[in-house]
């Protein structure tokens, strides 16, 4: 039976096997072959050490994990709620246009978003390299959606009082959110470490 070698690997600093010589050492962590020279060293490196370490849905990414998982069933209810909207309140979207086309606005970007958040939860709690990219770009999306809903609505603040007062809080809060997520993983070397596969 061939011999064990003990490598370490230099993305997670888990350790590795190699089964044969003529075998690159394998980790198990990431699921890959390690066939790169600087891996033949018999302790890991500091920098794989550090990744070991920052590697895992810990720290500051439970937060984002925690709103991949409720944010499907939050656009879900928003789209039944739109959806419902028109039927509901014919004759306030007759009094005030604009409130439809808020809905209209609303709907389309909650289903595009529902798609978005439906593979990002896939790839977040996969540990896939895309998922950083789509959180960040998925937050941007929304951001936008969030500005294209105030304009549309815009007109409706001189018209219903208390409106601007009740809409501008919540998606101020949301805008600013979003931009300190989107820095956080353009940044983070817990991100940079985690989502390695």
């Amino acid at each position: 039976m061939p011999q064990e070698d003990i490598r370490f690997c230099p993305h997670c600093g888990q350790r590795t096997t190699q089964t044969s010589e003529s075998s690159p050492p394998y980790c198990e962590n990431c699921c890959r072959y390690i066939d790169s020279p600087d891996t033949s060293g018999s302790s890991p490196s500091a920098s794989s050490l550090k990744n070991q370490h920052l590697n895992g849905i810990r720290g500051w990414l439970i937060l984002p994990a925690i709103g991949a998982v409720l944010t499907p069933i939050l656009l879900i209810s928003t789209i039944i709620s739109d959806l419902g909207m028109p039927n509901e309140y014919d004759w306030v979207i007759s009094l005030y246009p604009a409130l439809g086309r808020m809905n209209t606005v609303e709907l389309f970007g909650s289903i595009l978003l529902l798609i978005l958040s439906g593979i990002l939860l896939f790839g977040f709690f996969g540990k896939l390299r895309f998922a950083p990219r789509l959180y960040i770009w998925t937050n941007v999306i929304s951001i936008v959606l969030r500005i294209i809903t105030l304009l549309v609505g815009a007109s409706l603040w001189a018209e219903i009082p208390g409106l601007a007062m009740e809409a501008l809080p919540s998606a101020i809060g949301s805008i600013i959110a979003g931009v300190i997520w989107i820095c956080y993983f353009s940044r983070s070397e817990r991100v940079k470490a985690t989502f390695v596969n």
